[in-house]
């Protein structure tokens, strides 16, 4: 479609379930520096192309398919330039500056070039607290994180006058300008992760207002024409409506079966339309449905199936130490209780059977509760996560 006519009014949804874990301390290195601090687990979609992410220093810090993963630039606000830290670390530039690095990972966000869409996990350091981010005067690149859910930009934007604003549409890939939306969109749990640039008129710092009130709303411009698609184009992952002023007919994605969904959209003359697409992991309420499993240390969630009896899950023992698992529930489904050996690295696949049958075509979310033990331990430990998928 057109770019010109995408006028989105929310940002784009994280393409994955974000599940959030306790914050581990742990040592980690980027190109020059090992640091020991305390890191979390957060889910991604990379999308082919580039990506604009919170805290990746390291692709080693991708717990999966980090191969696809072919170039990590930063942007340094002190110096205004972009620094490779992926591949050919630009070491003279890195070390070079009076800006601190891990800071910029824990609240910042970096563009990670991928080669391929795949969904991992990946480590980054655990969250600063808004009223800890300087910004500097000029452009800056900031991740979005639990601090911002539920507030608007005008909301978290302390002591800062924010001269621009842009989120990255990794889709699209291109920039879309959200200075339009400052006042009134509030940003979702599921955008964890993801980043905007600011572009700010002198240093400042961030934080959280005092409840302020915002200006009253204009009235509704009745003189409207064209199209516009709520979730900014073909984004089969979110639920929109395309809007055409010119017929004043509003078209809804809707799921025409389990698998395609029927997308609205603006075309080229701007007018609204519909695309059929087929979903490759199942449609559900308006949207292709994203599969994602995710579980905390030790282990790591590679895959989880949902059939209507029973749901597998592969495992995997990131940690030096093997362990029993004596116990696996899913919430929704049932439990696994059988005491079962797992090596450092080695993959388990569990089957957890379903006390009642799944409903074939629907979409599954379901809470992992792991229970073990490790091998010279005497304490009952525990692994949560989260499973989200098509019921097949």
């Amino acid at each position: 479609m057109n770019k010109k006519l995408l006028m989105p009014i929310v940002l784009l949804a994280l393409l994955s379930l974000a599940v959030f874990v306790s914050a581990i301390r742990t040592e980690k290195s980027y190109p020059g520096t090992t640091v020991t601090a305390e890191f979390v687990e957060q889910n991604y979609h990379f999308y082919e192309g580039w990506n604009l992410v919170q805290g990746i220093l390291n692709p080693e810090w991708v717990q999966s398919n980090s191969k696809n993963i072919k170039a990590i630039y930063a942007f340094n606000p002190i110096t205004k330039e972009y620094v490779r830290f992926y591949p050919n670390p630009e070491n003279n530039k890195i070390g070079g500056t009076n800006y601190q690095w891990k800071f910029l990972a824990s609240i910042g966000a970096l563009w990670v070039y991928s080669d391929k869409d795949f969904t991992s996990n990946y480590w980054k350091f655990a969250d600063s607290p808004l009223t800890s981010t300087p910004l500097y005067s000029g452009w800056n690149f900031i991740g979005i994180t639990s601090d911002m859910i539920d507030k608007t930009i005008n909301g978290i934007k302390g002591s800062c006058n924010i001269e621009r604003i842009y989120y990255w549409s990794q889709e699209n890939q291109d920039w879309t300008d959200f200075m339009p939306h400052v006042e009134y969109q509030k940003i979702q749990q599921g955008q964890i992760g993801q980043g905007f640039v600011f572009k700010v008129s002198d240093n400042c710092k961030l934080g959280v207002s005092e409840g302020g009130v915002p200006s009253v709303p204009q009235l509704p411009d009745t003189t409207k024409t064209g199209c516009v698609d709520s979730d900014g184009g073909l984004t089969y992952i979110i639920k929109g409506k395309a809007t055409d002023y010119s017929s004043n007919e509003i078209l809804e994605d809707f799921c025409v079966n389990t698998i395609k969904l029927s997308e609205a959209l603006c075309n080229n003359d701007g007018r609204g339309a519909y695309a059929q697409y087929d979903c490759p992991d199942g449609c559900y309420e308006g949207a292709c449905i994203v599969p994602s499993c995710v579980l905390s240390a030790p282990f790591r969630c590679n895959q989880g199936n949902v059939k209507t009896n029973n749901i597998d899950i592969e495992l995997q023992n990131v940690e030096s130490e093997s362990s029993n698992i004596k116990n696996v529930a899913i919430s929704g489904c049932g439990s696994y209780s059988t005491v079962t050996f797992i090596n450092t690295n080695e993959l388990k696949t569990i089957k957890v059977p379903c006390n009642t049958a799944l409903v074939q075509g629907t979409r599954f979310i379901g809470d992992i509760t792991v229970t073990y033990r490790k091998m010279n331990g005497n304490l009952d430990l525990i692994s949560s996560g989260r499973i989200v998928n098509q019921v097949k």
